[in-house]
């Protein structure tokens, strides 16, 4: 099954699980596939190694995790044995949790997903270098830098002011009432909102309400 919550905000397909993936039931089992090196070197994170921590790891990251293909013909692990595809309804997850951007981790998910799940999604994807160890061109150093913009990914910023200033200043704080899945508003934006507020409660003390016309008069 998908791996995601509420604070989800980017979904991660791969194609099709792997023997060892399907024998331990969760993402990426294999021993020599650098996903979770990766995701831990790219997250500054240490690296999670039993099916708790690597969920609670997703979790944390807001990352979704799941495969383009729910049911195939498949010989051992090999991509390019797949045959008779029956994909997954993505749509589970991206009508549940406001999903951002999708990724692909490598050319046959992304390929899979641009034939099955583009049109039915109306979502685009980016394709991503593939951790499997048959990617065996790309090195670990070289998988971490493409990933490491998922890090900086405007998707995956801690959106906010940080909580722990918030909590020393609970006292003090005032929430701008938003829509539940909008993102925070930037500083300069809730600073004007905020200084308007506080000149309008004091009905724009000192200040013009009416504006004057250079060309025309006000009917």
């Amino acid at each position: 099954p998908p791996v995601y919550d509420a604070k989800s905000r980017i979904l991660i397909l791969g194609s099709f699980p792997s023997v060892k993936s399907r024998q331990v039931q969760f993402y990426y089992g294999h021993p020599q596939n650098r996903f979770w090196k990766v995701l831990a070197a790219v997250f500054d994170s240490p690296l999670p190694e039993t099916t708790e921590e690597k969920r609670a790891f997703l979790h944390e990251n807001r990352i979704a995790l799941w495969d383009v293909i729910e049911q195939c013909d498949i010989i051992g692990s090999s991509d390019s044995s797949i045959k008779n595809v029956v994909p997954t309804n993505l749509n589970i997850i991206l009508n549940a949790v406001p999903i951002r951007q999708i990724y692909c981790n490598g050319n046959t998910s992304y390929k899979l997903f641009s034939k099955y799940q583009a049109k039915s999604t109306g979502r685009a994807a980016v394709r991503l270098p593939s951790t499997s160890p048959a990617n065996a061109a790309w090195s670990l150093e070289h998988l971490i830098e493409p990933m490491g913009f998922i890090l900086n990914d405007k998707n995956l910023k801690r959106a906010g002011i940080p909580e722990e200033i918030l909590i020393e200043n609970q006292e003090t704080s005032i929430r701008i009432p938003m829509a539940k899945e909008m993102r925070s508003l930037n500083l300069s934006n809730s600073a004007a909102i905020i200084l308007y507020e506080a000149l309008r409660q004091n009905s724009f003390a000192g200040l013009e309400t009416e504006g004057q016309l250079h060309r025309l008069k006000w009917r």
